[in-house]
């Protein structure tokens, strides 16, 4: 009996232990060694490649950009996914479950394929946000450098809206009902319940979601990959597009590896951090 839980998690330990214990101790040792030509263990350098990683401008300038990026975009998704949530849990009719799904659904669409409907969507020309644009007499290129930033929020907030509206609606679902009854024999309105208990209480949600989010945006490739075929995107617009960079334009995976432990390294203690702050309930 005490063998029977190893044997049902065998599965997903012999899955975890190929594609990610594995890969990480490869990664760990080829960024210890330079390469030369073909031989990509030609040397043993130490730490010479996380040295030179941790002291990159152009990673730091990335790492600005999802900064910036997620500053942006947090916000967007919290009112728009709390907004969304606490209609679709006060209505519970049909059309708000049905507002739910349509919003939920871009989540099921892949990043890549997402992109792509947008990338065709911003076509300056022949674009269909162009058209509707256009019906308004505004002249809105979301292509140029200047706008892309307005472009992948867009893109982003499409396709995590209903992700985040769920995780909140699971929320609201949680607060007992004992508190609602209390409030209403008090004489409480509907917009105090919202901002004196449904919004209070869910705040450890809130809080997941702007974590999830901040480590997310670290990790972010396809959308500005994608964008980047057709719209003047810098190589080290997000980390991950510049160690994608750094492998096409100069071929060095031992430096790429040590980038990627880097930003692994980044993104576990801000994990860490935030996921500490929403356990203590700051």
């Amino acid at each position: 009996m005490k063998k029977t839980p190893y044997i049902f998690l065998s599965s997903f330990l012999i899955l975890f232990a190929i594609f990610f214990i594995l890969p990480l101790f490869v990664a760990i040792y080829t960024a210890l060694y330079a390469s030369r030509g073909p031989n990509m263990y030609y040397q043993f350098v130490g730490p010479r490649n996380f040295l030179k990683g941790i002291t990159d401008i152009k990673l730091w300038e990335a790492f600005i950009n999802m900064w910036i990026f997620t500053l942006i975009w947090i916000p967007i998704l919290l009112v728009t996914g709390l907004a969304l949530s606490i209609y679709v849990y006060n209505r519970n009719n049909f059309w708000s479950r049905l507002l739910l799904v349509v919003a939920f659904l871009p989540y099921a669409v892949p990043t890549v394929i997402g992109s792509i409907l947008w990338g065709f969507m911003y076509n300056p020309t022949s674009g269909g946000l162009t058209y509707v644009f256009s019906l308004f007499n505004l002249k809105i290129n979301l292509l140029k450098p200047e706008s892309i930033m307005i472009a992948l929020v867009n893109i982003i907030a499409w396709e995590y809206l209903g992700f985040n509206t769920v995780i909140l609606l699971s929320g609201l679902r949680s607060i007992p009902t004992y508190i609602y009854e209390a409030a209403i024999i008090d004489g409480a309105t509907l917009s105090s319940i919202i901002k004196n208990i449904q919004i209070p209480l869910i705040k450890k949600y809130l809080y997941f979601i702007v974590a999830t989010t901040i480590i997310g945006a670290q990790l972010l490739f396809n959308e500005p990959y994608i964008l980047g075929r057709i719209a003047p995107i810098q190589p080290n617009f997000t980390p991950n597009t510049y160690i994608y960079y750094v492998i096409k334009s100069t071929g060095n995976l031992n430096y790429a590896a040590s980038l990627s432990l880097v930003i692994g390294v980044v993104s576990i203690i801000s994990s860490f951090v935030l996921f500490r702050r929403i356990m203590r309930g700051d």
